[in-house]
């Protein structure tokens, strides 16, 4: 997202869309759903997100918080918070087959929710192999670039 084809991080930070990505607190084990107005980097938050504790290594520090990627079952619990906001579409990007995240959309009718989960799996969970990681991250790209909700979303 640096170099190769790279984010544009003023669009990001100056786009009326407003979203959501949910970390896990290393202090107290929470979730912290980090926002545009929380002013981290994209870069950083995208490093967080993903910082599986016992893979990764070590955390990634946001906005004085230690920060690493959380437990799905604990984030999918967390999602009822969002409710209570402003939101009106919610999309839930998995990384196994069938992952069910409908946790997330009970009791609210006004959210629309959108699972976007891999087709057929293409690399294990710890997996270091590039060939592999980029077959899937290939396949993912494509899953949302072909999501008809999305692109329905985004016209």
């Amino acid at each position: 997202f640096r170099r190769i084809d790279p984010l544009d991080v003023e669009a990001v930070n100056f786009s009326s869309t407003e979203w959501r990505v949910p970390v896990m607190d290393k202090r107290d084990g929470t979730v912290w759903f980090v926002r545009k107005e929380d002013n981290v980097s994209p870069f950083d938050l995208m490093r967080a997100a993903k910082a599986v504790p016992l893979v990764y290594g070590r955390t990634v520090v946001l906005n004085g918080r230690r920060c690493a990627d959380g437990d799905t079952t604990k984030i999918l619990r967390s999602f009822p918070s969002l409710l209570r906001s402003d939101i009106s579409t919610a999309i839930y990007v998995g990384t196994q087959v069938d992952e069910s995240p409908d946790i997330y959309a009970e009791g609210s009718s006004r959210i629309r929710t959108i699972k976007i989960c891999p087709t057929q799996r293409h690399v294990a969970r710890l997996s270091v192999s590039r060939n592999r990681l980029r077959q899937a991250f290939t396949a993912g790209y494509r899953d949302c670039a072909e999501s008809r909700t999305i692109q329905d979303i985004c016209t």
